[in-house]
């Protein structure tokens, strides 16, 4: 290896012998990259799966069904079941992928068993009667040592745990190989390092097995069911519950509690979105407040440009009940999102686009209604015939017309996101004018890039946006205190909303010029 020394600017190699050699050192501007927007998290109650932590990535309702289970009954949830088919249409609307935090009533408890001898607690993972279709097998493999197999009786899921030991000197300890178990925990008396009387020679000879059931898990009562539940606790990170789960999370844009129309559950989802500022929240009015006033009464309680609302209830077939049931339209709602994202952009307004899998809405809304509804920021979904059902407003919930149109809203979130997370390598660098160069042409280039892509409105990139970083924008104070201030303008395209056409009676000739 040649030595190095110290060049002008940078680390220079001192090459001892004859030969060709390249350095790789960068140059010019760092490329910024567009961050994701099509990613959607959803909060609510679920058949089973993890309560607490990060909240879990799902790509497909199957991987749904898998971790969390099937739809909820109405006449035992309630306002609170959901979850399932909002996922569902999430992903038939085009969804990309989601992250699922899963909240329980404050009753709901874990399944449990205690083997007999007393010296060993097996706990269902998280709580819900899914717990009490827990099966454990024991089966003696070896001298001393134990081969665990854990079943849930009513889906197809079997983990196999083998060569396990009870002595918590031995690497097979069992307290050790079942934190890789997805379904059950286990307390264990760790003053007895011998097998539970249940497993020993005289209970279970070579060869048979010792099968338990856990029991007592319970999915709780919606009486128990409040806003806090939802909201979640804010404890420390990997503890989190329902909300504030999603603070440890970077990759969701569109967040979402599906039916739940509670006014603190929604102020608090809102608050939530207001001081990240990189996330929008799409929102459902309560379930049958139909007329204008209702819808509008609601509406006001809120001001905000990263939320929307939709209304009415959409239609669909419950492959649970197999009858015609209405369910809240966010979860197709943030799937029409993410497929506008990736077919179109972000830019493009989420509206005018059919929504897939329903069958129709709880309310037909004529002209003159949406006439008095549209201007207060609640979107409609629309039957129109030979069109189908369709999303049919892009307004947030904002008393500001600069954030009127969600898309504009959701551009400004891509954009900042896209910067703040590309220029870090700017963090510690000098703050003179090589810096302040090179982050005005690393700026531009994305800019540009943004505005050939349709995203920014202009005939020429001038137009479309501005970019200053010098003197005017920073003083000598904010040298010195470590600040870089970069002020940048973008001119974004707003939807075609009304489309007018005046149309005259042409007299005289019929030549058209």
């Amino acid at each position: 290896m040649p030595d190095t020394v110290s060049g002008i600017g940078k680390i220079m190699s001192e090459y001892l012998s004859p030969g060709v050699y390249v350095e790789e050192f960068d140059s010019g501007p760092m490329p910024i990259e567009g961050v994701s927007t099509s990613i959607t998290g959803f909060i609510g109650l679920a058949e089973r799966g993890p309560v607490g932590g990060l909240p879990v990535p799902v790509s497909c309702f199957g991987e749904f069904r898998t971790i969390f289970g099937y739809y909820l009954p109405e006449n035992q949830f309630g306002p609170y079941c959901y979850l399932a088919y909002a996922v569902e249409h999430y992903f038939a609307n085009g969804g990309s992928r989601c992250y699922i935090s899963r909240v329980v009533p404050e009753d709901a408890k874990m399944a449990s068993c205690i083997l007999e001898g007393g010296q060993m607690r097996l706990t269902a993972k998280a709580p819900g009667a899914w717990g009490n279709k827990l099966s454990v097998s024991f089966k003696p493999s070896a001298p001393d040592k134990f081969d665990i197999t854990i079943r849930s009786m009513d889906i197809y899921m079997e983990e196999v745990i083998s060569a396990v030991s009870f002595n918590p000197d031995d690497s097979d300890y069992i307290a050790n190989k079942l934190t890789k178990s997805k379904l059950v925990s286990i307390e264990v008396n760790t003053c007895d390092t011998k097998a539970p009387s249940c497993l020993s020679p005289a209970g279970v000879g070579a060869g048979e097995f010792y099968s338990v059931t856990l029991s007592e898990g319970s999915d709780g009562s919606v009486d128990a069911v409040n806003a806090k539940v939802f909201t979640g606790k804010c404890q420390e990170f990997g503890k989190r519950t329902g909300l504030q789960a999603f603070l440890d999370n970077k990759d969701v844009s569109i967040i979402a509690i599906p039916g739940i129309t509670d006014v603190e559950v929604q102020k608090d989802l809102i608050a939530h979105c207001d001081k990240l500022g990189n996330r929008f929240a799409v929102l459902d009015l309560p379930q049958g407040k139909n007329s204008v006033a209702d819808v509008q009464s609601h509406r006001e309680i809120f001001n905000s440009p990263n939320a929307a609302f939709y209304h009415p209830w959409i239609e669909i077939s419950d492959p649970l009940m197999k009858r015609s049931i209405f369910v809240p339209p966010s979860g197709a709602v943030a799937g029409i999102y993410s497929r506008t994202d990736d077919e179109r952009g972000v830019h493009k307004a989420p509206a005018n686009e059919v929504v897939r899998g329903c069958t129709g809405v709880e309310y037909m809304y004529s002209q003159e209604e949406q006439d008095r509804i549209n201007p207060g920021g609640i979107n409609l979904i629309r039957v129109f015939p030979g069109m189908g059902i369709r999303v049919w407003g892009a307004r947030t919930c904002s008393s500001d017309s600069v954030w009127k149109y969600v898309n504009v809203r959701r551009l400004f979130i891509f954009l900042e996101e896209s910067i703040r997370q590309s220029i870090t390598w700017a963090i510690f660098e000098q703050n003179n004018q090589i810096l302040w160069a090179r982050m005005t042409i690393t700026i531009g280039n994305f800019l540009t890039s943004a505005w050939r892509s349709g995203m920014l409105a202009g005939v020429i990139p001038d137009e479309a946006f501005f970019i200053k970083a010098d003197k005017s924008t920073m003083t000598s104070d904010d040298i010195d205190n470590g600040r870089f201030i970069c002020l940048i303008g973008v001119a974004v395209a707003k939807p075609a909303e009304f489309i007018t056409f005046t149309i005259v009676q042409k007299t005289g000739t019929n030549d058209i010029k």
